[in-house]
This record gives C-alpha cells, sequence and structure tokens, in this order.
C-alpha cells in the first residue's frame, strides 16, 4: 500500500509540469520581452524598460565625488534575442553623479545621488535609465553619548559618507526600443 507522502509526491509530479527533473541553468538570459522588428530581414528588437543587470566596478563616494562625475559599470548578465548576444558579459555602462552631500558633524550622514546613462557597445551607445540613490548612517545616537561623555568635543563627531561599492550591483532599463538584429549606420 502507498503512503500518503509518496501518494502526494506522485501525485505533484503528475501534475506539475518539469516537478522532479533536474533543472539546467540557460547560459544567456532570453529577454522575456523582446519583439521582432522585421522577421524576413532578422532584425531583432528590445522593447524599452527591458531589465539589464550592472555592477559598480570603483567605490563612488560622498567623500570624494561630486555631481557630474561619471563612473563605470560593467554588465553582469548576458541578454540575448532569438539565441543570438544582444549584450554579452562584461560590456562597460557609464552612470553619472547627480547629488552629493557630504556628511558633517554631530552624526550627520552624507548622501549621494545617481542616474544611469549608457551601455557603451561597439560602435554605439545604448541609453538606459535608472537612479540610485544611497546614504551613509548617521551617528546622532552617539554624537549624543559623546556630548555627554566628552563635553563639547563631542559635537565634532562625524556622520559616515554615503558609498556604492564597487561589486554592488543594480538594475538598468532600457530607455528606448533597440534594434539588435542590424548593424548601426556608420
Amino acid at each position: 500500500m502507498m503512503r500518503k507522502k509518496d501518494a502526494v509526491a506522485a501525485w505533484l509530479m503528475l501534475c506539475l509540469p518539469g516537478a522532479g527533473l533536474a533543472q539546467e541553468v540557460p547560459a544567456p538570459q532570453e529577454a522575456a520581452v523582446l519583439r521582432l522588428a522585421d522577421p524576413h530581414a532578422g532584425s531583432a528588437v528590445l522593447a524599452q524598460g527591458t531589465p539589464v543587470r550592472l555592477m559598480v566596478l570603483n567605490e563612488v563616494s560622498s567623500a570624494k565625488a561630486k555631481p557630474g562625475d561619471r563612473f563605470v559599470l560593467r554588465v553582469d548578465e548576458t541578454i540575448a534575442v532569438n539565441g543570438r548576444t544582444a549584450i554579452p558579459v562584461g560590456v562597460k555602462a557609464y552612470g553619472e553623479v547627480t547629488e552629493v552631500k557630504e556628511s558633517g558633524g554631530l552624526g550627520k550622514a552624507g548622501g549621494l545621488g545617481a542616474r544611469l546613462l549608457y551601455i557603451d557597445l561597439p560602435g554605439r551607445e545604448v541609453p538606459i535609465e535608472g537612479e540610485r540613490s544611497a546614504k551613509g548612517n548617521g551617528s546622532g545616537g552617539q554624537t549624543a553619548m559623546a556630548v555627554i561623555g566628552l563635553g563639547v568635543f563631542g559635537l565634532f563627531a562625524q556622520g559616515h559618507n554615503a558609498k556604492m561599492k564597487a561589486g554592488e550591483l543594480m538594475t538598468a532599463y532600457l530607455a528606448a526600443d533597440t534594434d539588435f538584429g542590424t548593424p548601426p549606420a556608420p
């Protein structure tokens, strides 16, 4: 006689597609929002809003950054269209610092704002959208304790800078429908 637990497992395997089968990890990720622009010409379009995962290459900190500074990211996950790589891993992307608030006395935390600009593919720049803000840790409570313990010298306690750390992942989105099936005009 079949136990209840075994019966449930057998039922799940029959009802759920792929249940109990080993899962394979696809090589490049097929973009879920692709459309064919012209099936006869073989061109493929990634729609506006297609997500692209990026990684920050070098730390950006409110201690050193200024509005307008550019920073470099890299594509962290391949995007494919119809089985063909459209955006490969490792391609550089660029962002720009939009706002900086320096950390200050009394434990005031720093702040940092940035926006994503474009992916740098050979022969063209693909515009992307996305924003990121970061805030350093404030130390207001620590400052109050320092004032109590150290008197007026405790007022010089500094808050922490805001940072986008190297290796941090963020998601960008294509700013417009982008054709990856035909090469760009020179």
